[in-house]
């Protein structure tokens, strides 16, 4: 290895200072904790390379189990956003004996339960990019966000009927403008 390779150059270099040493006659000599650590040199070196092949493996195979948990995980995952649509099919705000104010609760709450799905999801997906895997976006949470939408506009609409109905039965049939109610009635139909 490239490390390795520089052992040589290092004991050659020990080599020659021992040699001048000698020649100097009674120059310091390499300390004996120096000469025991250049001898050791490549054994050291290769306890460090077997501990890295050891690590090595053991990421791996924390990497394996980090790939299944998070497998795991993104098949609850489809499986709770499946829920969530059958949950929004079963009892969501459907019901014409709800009253406005009561189904734009439940469609908040529903969005909440969105919202919470579709930050799980954003999580899910930073974590299988470090595996680069790759997964469309939850059709089921799409297919919620797009009935939330939808039943909005519905509720919208039966809230404006309710008030503008309200008020025209509060009025006089004679003092009602028919064309106001013409005008009120046609805008509720698109």
């Amino acid at each position: 290895t490239i490390t390795e390779a520089k052992f040589d150059p290092l004991h050659a270099k020990y080599k020659k200072l021992e040699e001048w040493k000698k020649d100097a006659k009674g120059g310091k000599s390499i300390p004996e904790e120096e000469r025991i650590r250049e001898r050791d040199l490549g054994h050291k070196f290769e306890e460090f390379r077997e501990e890295m092949g050891e690590a090595k493996k053991e990421l791996d195979v924390y990497y394996e189990q980090f790939k299944q948990d998070l497998e795991t995980e993104m098949r609850a995952f489809g499986s709770a956003s499946e829920q969530l649509r059958k949950d929004l099919a079963d009892n969501g705000p459907y019901s014409g004996a709800l009253e406005p104010t009561q189904a734009f609760g439940k469609i908040a709450e529903y969005k909440s339960k969105l919202a919470t799905r579709r930050e799980k999801e954003t999580e899910l997906r930073h974590s299988m990019g470090v595996f680069k895997i790759q997964k469309d976006p939850q059709k089921d949470l799409k297919e919620v966000d797009t009935e939330l939408a939808l039943l909005n506009k519905v509720w919208e609409h039966a809230s404006k009927w309710q008030q503008d109905s309200g008020n025209w039965k509060e009025c006089s049939f004679k003092t009602l403008k028919e064309d106001i109610v013409s005008e009120a009635v046609a805008g509720h139909t698109d």
